[in-house]
């Protein structure tokens, strides 16, 4: 239900542009899937503390996916991606993880009807 209740504050706090409110959701979304599921590994938690860290207040990231490794979504103002490259390519020299390929995108409105 917590998650569920997040889910709907994000999207709020998305629709109004509150970057703050959407990284304090995201974050509190790791926390729980960590801590009260216990899907997380220690590297994910440790690349999403990296992240979060890099973003500051202005967004926020968290594990996806099915859980027990995978992937981290992180939602950033576009200024603040070179900041969080090179966070993240400070992560992967620092730690004996093999260095993954982050993947850049700009949000859209989704999938939708379209009309020719």
């Amino acid at each position: 239900m917590t998650e569920n209740a997040r889910t709907a504050d994000a999207a709020r706090a998305l629709a109004r542009g509150d970057f703050v409110a959407l990284g304090d959701a995201m974050r509190a979304s790791h926390a729980s899937l960590r801590d009260d599921f216990a899907v997380s590994v220690p590297a994910v938690d440790d690349l999403v503390d990296c992240l979060n860290a890099a973003i500051g207040r202005k967004g926020g990231a968290r594990m996806t996916g099915g859980g027990f490794g995978g992937c981290v979504v992180a939602l950033l103002p576009q200024a603040m991606v070179p900041n969080a490259l090179r966070a993240l390519d400070a992560f992967w020299q620092a730690g004996d993880l093999p260095q993954q390929q982050p993947i850049v995108t700009r949000p859209s409105s989704g999938a939708r009807l379209l009309s020719i």
